[in-house]
């Protein structure tokens, strides 16, 4: 990937600064003096370094009108809190320290690169990663992309079915460990999973198998007390190998819930959130349209639309097991349905729940037995169908 940064200042010093301190770098750097010319050169996913005299106003309005844009702001130390709240990647006292405007150039053109690689995931093809495109998901995967950057331990927290393995899968996938292995350790190995990772000198444990590569510790909050303490106690010494040697592994850990005071208080480096999909109805339709294209691919089938209706109905149930349950409940919906739009009679949820009125069932079901009636060239419909519908009614109650 060419190294470029685009450069918003009107300042003859700052500017010459940044080419004497970059250019050697095999950086292009571009120079805009006006905000104006410099969002009309702006084409999406680049680096910016911003130095204006109300840099903060510029960033909102570079943010509102690219919002994938790497920002560097170049403002007074005041001004700092304000521009990372506003979607500043970093900030830069003035004036600019030529030491520290390199590091964070370069890790932001790191970030920059594996936020391509992201891109490349959200594909429909493996590996998949459809995490959502509303601005709580923007903010996971800039996580993502800031714990792949360092090898560092992670813990993912987010309830039952929204996405934490996907999660641990694109940091393993963006790391410079992705070419190892990718070892998921979690309770249904059944006994002390600690010690079935570790082995013996006769039995080598799962830590082998991961060495040099990344390691999951997969639902934390679901293992014994006395296992939880043990797998932090030696997070912080250091994961045993046979003879004596320490483990060459990055851990990565999942967990639905944890409480200030739990043993793994102060083991990882850095913490991700996920939303639960009830605080991201946003995100239902594109996952919702995934999930029937995935389904239709799936059973060689053509795809269906979902009608706005079934739509209105996903949005408006509370979804206690968040992706998961959505996507199941999609494809059961796919599969009830023998048209080619899915209406909200084809769709149950993990709860019980139906989104099916008398009306529904009669223009899903009643319609099409009538029309073949008509074809047949049936007389008396109405008596015809009435008997039919209160034998039925009556059998039922």
């Amino acid at each position: 990937m060419e190294k470029q940064l685009l450069l918003l200042s009107s300042g003859e010093e700052t500017v010459s600064h940044v080419r004497k301190t970059l250019e050697p770098l095999k950086y292009r750097i571009t120079v805009k003096k006006k905000l104006s010319t410099g969002l009309k050169a702006m084409t999406g996913n680049e680096l910016v370094l911003l130095d204006m005299p109300d840099s903060v106003k510029a960033l909102r309005e570079i943010k509102s009108y690219c919002p994938e844009a790497t920002v560097l702001v170049a403002a007074e130390h005041d001004q700092a809190s304000l521009a990372l709240e506003d979607g500043a990647y970093h900030f830069l006292k003035k004036p600019i320290r030529a030491h520290e405007l390199k590091s964070v150039v370069k890790n932001a053109q790191q970030s920059i690169s594996m936020r391509s690689k992201l891109d490349q995931m959200r594909g429909f093809g493996p590996p998949k990663l459809i995490l959502g495109m509303g601005a709580s998901i923007k903010n996971v995967i800039r996580q993502i992309e800031r714990a792949a950057s360092k090898d560092i331990s992670v813990l993912i927290v987010g309830e039952r079915g929204s996405g934490k393995m996907l999660v641990a899968d694109a940091i393993y996938r963006i790391s410079t460990r992705r070419l190892e292995a990718f070892f998921v350790a979690s309770e249904s190995f059944g006994g002390d999973l600690f010690e079935t990772l570790v082995g013996d000198k006769d039995k080598p444990g799962g830590l082998l198998a991961a060495e040099g590569g990344v390691i999951v510790y997969k639902n934390l909050h679901g293992l014994p007390p006395d296992e939880q303490k043990k797998i932090a106690e030696h997070m912080k010494k250091g994961l045993p190998m046979p003879g004596d040697s320490k483990a060459d592994v990055r851990v990565l850990a999942t967990t639905e819930s944890y409480k200030k005071g739990w043993p793994f208080s102060g083991r990882f480096r850095s913490i991700i959130h996920l939303p639960p999909l009830r605080e991201r109805k946003e995100d239902i339709a594109p996952l919702a349209g995934h999930f029937i294209k995935e389904t239709a691919e799936l059973f060689d089938d053509d795809e269906k639309a979902l009608s706005s209706e079934a739509l209105k109905a996903l949005k408006g149930h509370n979804w206690p097991g968040n992706v998961g349950e959505l996507k199941d409940t999609v494809r059961r919906a796919y599969l009830l349905c023998r048209g080619k739009v899915i209406e909200p009679c084809h769709i149950s949820t993990e709860d019980g729940s139906t989104y099916c009125t008398i009306k529904d069932f009669f223009d899903a079901k009643l319609t099409k037995y009538i029309r073949n009636l008509v074809k047949v060239g049936k007389s008396g419909l109405y008596g015809t169908v009435m008997d039919e519908v209160e034998k039925t009614l009556i059998e039922l109650v």
